[in-house]
């Protein structure tokens, strides 16, 4: 897999070019904001970005090219939010969410302000915190999408002994999806 420092540096790397291309700030979000779990997690963040998304979206994707990546997923998740996701040969991963700052949320208590030109980005970032941690509503694993998961689950096993590889990453993309968001919810 990949050191802690080869991620490390990627991620400084990262920062500092979407620094230069005048990106309104980044969020480093999950395990990495507390050191990451162990060798294999994977780098994420939030971009945020006022300009012209498509562009940007296109730019942060030739970074990616350019640091090394042999495959990158584009993904468009909701009017103006995409989710580019870069493969790199040593296995890391980054999954980075770009939205304009008005979109950006808070799910976690585990984030941190990597950049922030002008300070909107602190000030947008305190706010939904606080919503986040002073929501009653309690959030709760839906028995259908428990289902969706472990039907989706049964039909990679299926998928894999057919050796069908393009159901079988349908399967695991859905799977994913169902992921983040219990891990959200836990």
């Amino acid at each position: 897999m990949y050191s802690t420092y080869e991620r490390e540096v990627t991620r400084k790397m990262v920062v500092e070019k979407l620094i230069n291309l005048g990106v309104e700030g980044i969020i480093q979000i999950g395990s990495g904001v507390e050191g990451y779990n162990d060798q294999y997690s994977d780098l994420d963040m939030m971009i945020a970005f006022n300009g012209d998304l498509l562009d940007m979206k296109d730019k942060l994707k030739n970074i990616y090219s350019d640091l090394g990546a042999f495959y990158i997923k584009d993904l468009q998740l909701r009017n103006n939010i995409y989710l580019i996701t870069p493969f790199f040969k040593n296995g890391l991963e980054i999954n980075s969410s770009l939205l304009p700052v008005e979109l950006l949320s808070v799910k976690s208590p585990l984030w941190k302000i990597e950049y922030d030109k002008n300070g909107q980005l602190f000030y947008k970032m305190n706010e939904e915190n606080k919503s986040f941690n002073n929501s009653n509503k309690k959030m709760r694993l839906d028995e259908e999408e428990i289902f969706d998961f472990m039907y989706a689950k049964r039909k990679l096993n299926i998928a894999l002994k057919r050796e069908d590889v393009i159901h079988a990453n349908q399967m695991l993309e859905m799977m994913r999806g169902y992921v983040l968001n219990f891990q959200v919810i836990i």
